[in-house]
């Protein structure tokens, strides 16, 4: 090639190499503390060492790569640190499993072998991930590299530790949390999978003891032979009906072990006749009183979809269950917890009143225990009935087993503490902060709320220099504009989609499913509008408030929805199975347009999928008369053909269609 002419085409490889040595030579990315230049820092979120780079990390580095570059060339005295993070359980995962195809466990290896191991993995890929980062340009200060675990970062986390405990910002208490029982570690919500899951209900029957009984001892002494225990020497008259028994319907038959109560529902009428009684519970011989609480399901609610299988008693297993342990705490009850870790039965942490009746359960995993017990009460004529039912169940999303609520002692952040949220409104600048910042207390008291309305972070541009659209729309419609993740934001709207398993759902069943989208309508959240497709579902909902601080769970409502609507379609097909895909897409709805674009795609979803000649012909689409939303009167919401459909204020398209089955 002649001298000046220039290359059909680019070739990076001849290029970059050259670029990147003179960058190296000539230190342009190291950062020098000091000067009058303005600073501009970036931390670079630091990839795990668990795999090399993906096309995720390669966008996420190079919009910060355009942000240095662009401070730097304005003069701004500019740091990009580099590091890579360590992944704690992340990276142990996916090292057993290099080893698991070698035929290792962990354990074969021993401690300091197995450390090395993992110490070997991660300096392969941390130095895989560096280069990958240098190959793509970035200009790192590559001097200032870090480790998560490294000694100066290790020591800035004990200083930190150390610091808010010192000023009470951090304590320990027993809670339940989702623990994963192969990786042995706890999870955040976040971290755990709900899949739908095909099991049963067992309906097991507690004997009631007499009402004189005394309080359990401490090692109440067990049965002297493993026969069942006797009937009850006085049985109780609930409404004149002779009762000797107490039957619990549960998923979970191996928690029984742990139950500490039987609760029932104050508004049930058997309760004025039970409540303050025992029940002797079967295996273990635990005397456990009946209490009386409102979150027990009454089999007469029409109003709530669990009725159907209630029996109005729930075994209280304060251990091994949230919401038992809510009761447990309104009632102080005691908590015995009956696993060990690893989820197998357990007399070492905290279960001290094994009797010999329950000895060959201690040691067995939690599904061979569930067969056992099971096995027992069925033998012993305590089996009242096994029904099938599918619900979901969260799994840990590294080692995909199901997770157990687990009693453990964690570590927490006082976050309500002014030191905390106070000082964080503090830090943000004042174009971030509508109102007045609270002020901060010497004393470190209480500190009076700043006078904003909301949260007083002002709604965030989009980068373009057009702000949101600011027009009104109804106070059902909560729409955030601050551009932050959407996990559990109260009150937030959602376009919601989930899918069936397999097959197409009949008309029949796609009024059940219908039905279980509005039940909680109006209570529990508001449904803008729901289109039940043959093979999905779409939603506009927003979630209500459950009391003054806290909305209800927009995951709790679908789980309930699905699980509810599940196993009415079982019924009607008259055969089990999956249902409902695991996953489901939520979508947050960040402004009147969204809300407006969801809104004419569900309406127009049958027509694009030719069920019908007309959108409004659908009989499976629903606006509730009151949602003044999307109204009629916006020519946005229309449907191309004229805006009839939408001037509507009917609830539900109720004309007959030849929406296909």
């Amino acid at each position: 090639m002649m001298l000046g002419e220039l290359a059909k085409s680019y070739a990076p490889a001849e290029a970059e190499a050259e670029v990147r040595a003179t960058w190296e030579a000539s230190d342009a990315f190291h950062a020098r503390p000091g000067g009058d230049a303005k600073p501009y820092c970036i931390v670079i979120p630091p990839p795990n060492v668990t795999a090399p780079l993906h096309l995720g990390h390669a966008l996420n580095n190079t919009l910060q790569d355009c942000l240095i570059r662009y401070h730097r060339m304005r003069g701004c005295n500019t740091l990009w640190m580099p590091g890579t993070d360590h992944a704690g359980i992340a990276t142990q995962t996916v090292v057993e499993k290099r080893l698991l195809q070698q035929g290792k466990k962990r354990v074969d290896l021993g401690r300091e072998q197995f450390v090395a191991t993992v110490q070997q993995w991660k300096d392969q890929y941390e130095a895989t991930i560096i280069e990958q980062l240098k190959a793509m340009g970035c200009s790192c200060d590559w001097d200032r590299t870090r480790f998560t675990m490294d000694e100066m970062c290790a020591n800035a986390v004990r200083e930190a530790f150390f610091r808010l405990f010192k000023d009470g910002l951090i304590y320990r208490g027993k809670r339940l949390v989702n623990w994963d029982p192969v990786t042995l570690t706890a999870l955040a919500d976040d971290e755990v999978e709900m899949r739908e899951v095909q099991g049963h209900m067992w309906y097991l029957r507690y004997p009631l003891a007499p009402p004189a009984s005394p309080a359990p001892p401490a090692s109440p002494a067990p049965p002297a032979s493993p026969a069942p225990p006797a009937s009850p020497a006085q049985p109780a008259s609930a409404g004149g009906v002779r009762v000797e028994y107490i039957t619990v319907a549960t998923t979970r038959p191996e928690t029984m072990l742990g139950d500490t109560a039987v609760a029932i529902n104050p508004k049930d009428p058997r309760a004025e006749h039970l409540v303050g009684k025992q029940v002797r519970l079967p295996i273990v011989n635990r005397l456990i009183p009946i209490i009386a609480d409102e979150h027990v399901v009454m089999p007469s609610d029409p109003d709530n979809p669990m009725a159907e299988y209630a029996t109005g008693f729930l075994k209280v297993t304060p251990a091994h269950d949230p919401n038992d342990w809510d009761i447990g705490q309104r009632h102080d009850l005691p908590v015995i917890n009956v696993l060990a870790p690893d989820a197998t039965i357990s007399t070492d942490h905290g279960w001290d009143d094994c009797s010999d009746e329950a000895q060959p359960l201690v040691g067995l995993a939690r599904d061979k225990a569930r067969q056992w017990i099971v096995q027992w009460f069925k033998d012993h004529d305590l089996l009242q009935d096994v029904r099938d039912y599918q619900h979901s169940v969260g799994h840990s999303y590294r080692s995909h087993v199901p997770i157990e609520p687990y009693l453990s002692d964690q570590w927490y952040v006082k976050v309500t503490d002014d030191r905390m949220t106070g000082e964080a409104l503090r830090a943000l600048s004042d174009e971030q902060y509508e109102g007045t910042k609270p002020s901060r207390s010497p004393a470190g008291g209480t500190h009076a709320k700043p006078q904003s309305s909301g949260t007083g972070i002002k709604p965030q541009s989009s980068g373009t220099g057009i702000l949101p659209v600011r027009r009104l729309v109804t106070e059902r419609l909560s729409i955030r504009r601050r551009n932050l993740p959407h996990w559990q934001i109260g009150g937030s709207t959602y376009f919601v989609t989930f899918r069936t398993a397999k097959g197409d759902l009949d008309r029949t069943e796609r009024q059940l499913i219908m039905d279980a989208c509005l039940h909680w309508h109006g209570e529990r959240w508001h449904v803008h509008l729901a289109t039940i497709m043959p093979d999905h579902v779409h939603l506009i909902v927003t979630p209500l408030r459950k009391d003054k601080d806290t909305w209800h769970s927009l995951s709790d409502l679908l789980h309930s929805v699905k699980s509810f609507s599940a196993n009415q379609i079982s019924s009607h097909r008259g055969a089990s199975g999956i249902i409902w895909q695991d996953e489901y897409l939520d979508r947050i709805i960040r402004n009147d347009d969204e809300f407006y674009e969801k809104f004419n795609y569900m309406i127009q979803n049958p027509l694009k999928a030719g069920l019908v000649e007309s959108a409004e012909a659908y009989s499976f689409t629903y606006r509730p008369v009151d949602d003044l939303g999307p109204h009629g009167r916006d020519a946005r919401a229309t449907d191309g053909n004229g805006d009839a459909m939408h001037r509507q204020d009917a609830c539900a398209t109720e004309s007959s269609s030849q929406d296909g089955d």
